[in-house]
């Protein structure tokens, strides 16, 4: 999730930045030109980082979720998601904590699909 974000931030820069070597058309046209391409890229930019934040709310409501089950409240459970999809991550003593982890998981809102790779110990 860093690395998007990350990532939006340097898509950021290199577009000021190319903007200011840009060469095509007169001086007038290039802050014209620049702007527009710099809207395009601070569109996606903010797409990258609305999936992290929509992505960071399903991980706090997944962990909330597998905290208020007395079934899971005591198991230490990793809960990672990457544009809704959830990897749960750890380990449990039974194969019906496993399955219940991920059942609780899918019934979060926002979440498309479960990675359930908890070990049974």
């Amino acid at each position: 999730m860093k690395k998007a974000l990350t990532a939006a931030c340097a898509v950021t820069i290199l577009v000021a930045l190319s903007a200011q070597d840009a060469s095509a058309g007169t001086a007038a046209e290039q802050p014209v030109q620049a702007s527009g391409e710099a809207t395009a890229e601070m569109r996606e930019a903010n797409e990258a980082v609305g999936e992290l934040t929509d992505d960071t709310v399903i991980t706090t409501k997944v962990k909330a979720a597998l905290l208020q089950d007395p079934g899971t409240a005591a198991l230490a459970i990793g809960v990672e998601t990457f544009i809704g999809g959830v990897q749960l991550t750890g380990s449990v003593d039974s194969v019906d904590k496993k399955q219940r982890a991920q059942d609780i998981a899918e019934r979060v809102d926002g979440v498309i699909a479960v990675d359930n790779a908890l070990s049974v110990k």
